[in-house]
């Protein structure tokens, strides 16, 4: 389909102007991308997404503050969100607070848990990501913890508080780099479960 549109997009009619509109840039071939010019759009913030969930899902303001941060900057994500299984912030959570004792069975199992399929793994991947790094800007910054319920937040805490600050951040990068790996056709199983080791 993208080879029978590339010379509509190297010829296009007078006087027109398409848009096209992809999540995935990558998923685009190459021949595609030199014949576009990128238009980015920044992540929304928490409030913004929040006030989108009430106005417009009709959710209550404590629901709609819960799912905001984990949209990541998403209008769709959050409706999604609103409207499905919430994502597994406790567990993820509680993986990362007993990161430092995982063996090589407890990170199979979360593999298989919350990393089986490539969609899941990639939102699960960016998700602890999201999490650490509201835990390292709690660490440095002393901000406030974004997060879905106060138990949430207590146990973001107290893993920030015994967590060395750069190693947080490694394993905030490490996890985007599988969610792009995996994103990129590798097997998101293998991909947790090294991460998992890793961590």
């Amino acid at each position: 389909a993208q080879n029978a549109l590339l010379k509509t997009l190297e010829e296009p009619p007078g006087h027109t102007m398409m848009i096209l509109v992809t999540s995935r840039e990558r998923a685009l071939l190459d021949t595609v991308r030199s014949r576009l010019r990128p238009v980015r759009f920044g992540p929304l913030s928490v409030a913004e997404i929040a006030a989108v969930l009430v106005s417009h899902a009709k959710l209550e303001a404590e629901r709609a503050n819960a799912i905001a941060p984990l949209a990541r900057g998403g209008i769709s994500r959050a409706l999604a969100l609103a409207q499905g299984e919430e994502p597994p912030v406790k567990e993820l959570i509680d993986a990362l607070g007993r990161a430092k004792t995982l063996d090589f069975a407890g990170a199979q199992s979360l593999a298989q848990d919350f990393f089986g399929g490539r969609d899941q793994a990639v939102e699960n991947f960016e998700l602890i990501a999201r999490l650490l790094e509201e835990m390292l800007c709690f660490k440095l910054l002393g901000s406030e913890l974004i997060a879905p319920a106060p138990e949430a937040a207590a146990a973001m805490a107290e893993i920030a508080a015994r967590s060395d600050a750069a190693a947080l951040a490694q394993v905030a990068v490490t996890a985007l780099a599988a969610a792009v790996a995996v994103d990129e056709m590798a097997n998101s199983r293998l991909q947790a479960e090294q991460f998992w080791i890793g961590a």
